[in-house]
């Protein structure tokens, strides 16, 4: 697919998004310290990685803003985002950017995509959790099945008696 470019919302005049999501300051005129002026040549911008994903900061009065590059693919090549619903990488690669791989797509949709590919921060895959999937899983046999006390689970996982009841209630590792 060709590349297209478009102005970003807000910012026309100053910048553009590509289809394959490559930011570009467009050529102008802006203000020097010394109350002169100097022309800004036309370049792409580089983006930065914000956990995984692609984003960028753009200028306008002074002003500085940060963005995320596949939003702004979005809103520039589908629309606003639709009340609820959330910016969504089909294949999962929070860097790919085209717009053939970015829909609009609600909440709960959103969540389900992710932990179908993977990339969920859910179960074990969040940073802050103690116990992994497979735990999970053998504390809820263990509970039902086999009627082991909380206390008891907490003490053989080195957990609190409360971690261990959210994994019970399913309040935590609702996925698994």
């Amino acid at each position: 697919m060709k590349e297209k470019w478009k102005p970003i919302n807000n910012y026309h005049g100053l910048y553009e998004i590509s289809s394959i999501g490559r930011v570009k300051s467009l050529p102008r005129m802006v203000n020097n310290s010394s109350h002169s002026k100097r022309l800004v040549q036309e370049r792409i911008i580089k983006t930065a990685n914000m956990n995984g994903y692609r984003s960028v900061c753009l200028h306008r009065n002074r002003k500085q803003e940060g963005a995320r590059v596949h939003s702004l693919v979005l809103v520039a090549f589908r629309g606003n985002r639709p009340k609820g619903f959330d910016a969504s990488h089909i294949n999962g690669n929070r860097s790919d950017n085209r717009i053939e791989n970015l829909i609009w797509e609600s909440k709960k949709d959103n969540i389900a995509r992710k932990v179908e590919h993977g990339t969920s921060n859910r179960g074990d895959k969040c940073g802050q959790a103690k116990l992994t999937n497979s735990q999970a899983r053998k504390i809820r046999r263990l509970r039902f099945e086999e009627n082991i006390q909380l206390k008891d689970l907490s003490l053989v996982f080195r957990v609190s008696i409360s971690s261990i009841s959210n994994v019970i209630n399913y309040k935590t590792f609702k996925y698994v």
